[in-house]
């Protein structure tokens, strides 16, 4: 729903640098669990995070409900107190103008039948959310992760499991500052193709490495801290366009009234 959400409420200007913002505070929140997981046992570092849940409990109730939404259902009044309230007086008639011109991609006969979901400007972009989605898994981001300490361990710095995954975690969320200062001058095409070809030639030259020294083809006794430095250039390329803005392009590109197919998109996931 964030991706949705955060979409639906901002303008054109601002969203792609939002659409970051939800990859990033997932970075900081993994990066606080390592650091707090470091002096407290699991159980208090369970009760930190129902903490946090609380608080966002809380603060939901005060944000308002999506003008897009508001206004798809008639609510007109109140898509502009929700408008006001976002501080986008200023646009409000560009937003109903596009609000109804999204609402009238198809012909009223489909509005309600079951064509509209093999519709070609509904399915295309669905079919491209799909892909999207299974080369965002294809990567193997997270299994690679999952295996960062044995790659920590490899260059031999004998520092401690915890430190090496705070480490970890502040390359994580430094790599999410990175997107989002990205995702505001750069176009979305751009940064996803430049986030394959970094993932796919990182993941390649692991590959190599661990090819090479498997097989004792080369001695790599002085080449220990390459896996560790494309390890870094993987989370980092994963970061500026897989990892920070999947969702928010998914979330741009579906029709406003088949918007709810991003929640099939995520079982996919």
């Amino acid at each position: 729903v964030t991706p949705v959400y955060l979409v639906e409420v901002t303008n054109l200007d601002l969203r792609g640098m939002l659409g970051v913002i939800p990859p990033l505070f997932t970075q900081a929140g993994i990066l606080y669990t390592y650091v707090l997981g470091s002096f407290v046992d699991w159980r208090m570092l369970s009760l930190s995070g129902v903490s946090l849940g609380l608080i966002f409990i809380i603060a939901v109730w005060f944000i308002p409900e999506s003008p897009l939404y508001l206004a798809s259902k008639a609510k007109f009044e109140s898509a502009e107190r929700s408008l006001a309230w976002l501080g986008r007086e200023d646009d409000s008639v560009k937003f109903f103008k596009e609000v109804q011109t999204d609402m009238n991609v198809f012909d009223t006969t489909m509005a309600q039948s079951w064509r509209q979901y093999i519709d070609p400007r509904v399915y295309k972009p669905f079919l491209a959310c799909l892909s999207l989605m299974f080369f965002f898994q294809a990567t193997g981001y997270n299994t690679i992760l999952a295996y960062s300490l044995t790659i920590f361990h490899e260059t031999g710095e004998g520092l401690d499991d915890n430190v090496l995954m705070g480490i970890k975690g502040s390359i994580i969320l430094l790599s999410a500052v990175i997107a989002l200062g990205m995702a505001r001058v750069c176009p979305r095409k751009r940064l996803l193709v430049s986030s394959c070809l970094g993932v796919s030639s990182s993941l390649l030259l692991l590959g190599v490495y661990y090819f090479i020294k498997e097989n004792q083809l080369l001695d790599l006794g002085d080449w220990h801290f390459v896996p560790l430095l494309f390890l870094i250039c993987l989370i980092i390329f994963f970061m500026i366009g897989y990892g920070g803005l999947t969702w928010t392009v998914m979330a741009e590109i579906m029709p406003a009234k088949v918007r709810k197919f991003i929640s099939i998109k995520q079982k996919f996931n």
